[in-house]
């Protein structure tokens, strides 16, 4: 018998090859799992460092009190200085009331005197 040449296989398509669907697939579910862990470390940090924590327990004290504000001015030093001001303050608001009420004096300006040659003389030019 005569020897017959090996077949050959017939290439196919690089498209239709099944080592480039498989790779193809591994590629994109890669790709996946690489989204997925970037999405959960997104937001772990974000949970770590942007949402505040709650604020710790605070023991509140069950204090309460009524002042009177006059009271408790007229206990400090500067008081006295304090009222002295504010007569200060009311006497210059009374002389300035005063003083608004009063008419201020009739100011007049007169023109000043200048010699009438020089407009003469300009008519004269205009003129001639």
């Amino acid at each position: 018998m005569a020897e017959q040449p090996e077949k050959q296989p017939e290439e196919q398509p690089a498209a239709a090859s099944p080592e480039r669907g498989s790779r193809r697939r591994r590629f994109l579910a890669g790709g996946l799992v690489a989204a997925v862990l970037l999405a959960l470390t997104g937001g772990w940090l974000y949970h770590h460092f942007l949402v505040p924590a709650p604020p710790a327990a605070v023991a509140v004290s069950a204090e309460a009190a009524l002042l009177n504000l006059q009271d408790v001015m007229a206990a400090h030093p500067r008081y006295a200085e304090l009222q002295q001001l504010r007569e200060e303050a009311k006497s210059l608001r009374l002389s300035l009331e005063a003083a608004a009420d009063l008419e201020p004096p009739e100011l007049t300006v007169e023109p000043p005197e200048v010699e009438s040659k020089p407009f003469d003389d300009s008519v004269w030019q205009k003129n001639a």
